[in-house]
């Protein structure tokens, strides 16, 4: 984990070969990032960012589905808007606003495959890709 940040909101996978968490600057009550650890003898290997696809949601809040493979997570996903606006992107903003992405905060699931695949070809020995994304 950067220094500087602080974990909150611990999930620990069914016999607990993993834990997901998210983590933010210290001062600040806003998480940045979900990261997954692995378990690595008695304790937690180093914090893996799920990245773009995830952080791209402002979001906080993880627990693992019923399944122990899928992430649920709260967020708000929103769309950049710029200045100064025309009448029909002005229509176009209303009509966000009312979308279910619309910047208030919703509940957000990612399967974790591509994370749990990665680690145990990792383990067994093999060549992957790091910073894997759904």
């Amino acid at each position: 984990m950067p220094d500087g940040m602080h974990e909150l909101d611990p999930a620990i996978a069914p016999e607990g070969p993993f834990i997901m968490f998210d983590a933010g600057k210290n001062g600040s009550d806003q998480p940045d990032h979900l990261y997954i650890a692995f378990r690595e003898g008695n304790g937690w290997g180093g914090a893996i960012d799920l990245g773009d696809a995830v952080d791209a949601y402002r979001p906080w809040g993880a627990h693992l589905g019923p399944d122990g493979t899928t992430l649920c997570f709260t967020g708000s996903h929103t769309t950049r808007t710029s200045w100064p606006r025309t009448r029909a992107e002005a229509e176009r903003d209303l009509a966000r606003a009312r979308a279910w992405d619309n910047g208030v905060d919703h509940i957000y699931s990612v399967s974790l495959q591509p994370w749990l695949t990665a680690h145990k070809t990792r383990q067994a020995g093999q060549n992957f890709t790091a910073g894997v994304s759904p």
